[in-house]
C-alpha cells in the first residue's frame, strides 16, 4: 500500500519575477485564487504559494504571445503601450 501524500500546495512556495512593464504602472500584481485575494509586489523576486504561482505565470505567458502577436501585425496598437 502506499504511503499517502499530505501534499499542501498552499505550503509549497516558489519564487517569482514580475517586472513593471510600464511607468506609473501598479506596484503589486493582484492575484486572485479562490475567492482570496494575493498582492504580488512587482519588480523584486517573492516566494508565493504554488496556486498563485500558476496563475503568474499564466498571465506571463499570455502577455508574451500577446506582445507576440501585436509585434507580429504593425497595423494593430497595444492598449497601453510602452512610457
Amino acid at each position: 500500500m502506499a504511503k499517502e501524500m499530505n501534499y499542501d500546495p498552499w505550503k509549497d512556495m516558489r519564487q517569482v519575477y514580475i517586472a513593471k512593464q510600464t511607468r506609473g504602472e501598479q506596484s503589486t500584481l493582484e492575484v486572485g485564487v479562490n475567492d482570496k485575494t494575493y498582492f504580488v509586489p512587482k519588480d523584486q523576486w517573492v516566494d508565493v504559494p504554488a496556486p498563485v504561482y500558476e496563475v503568474v505565470q499564466e498571465m506571463l505567458r499570455a502577455r508574451k504571445r500577446n506582445e507576440e502577436y501585436l509585434s507580429s501585425n504593425p497595423n494593430l496598437k497595444p492598449s497601453m503601450g510602452k512610457a
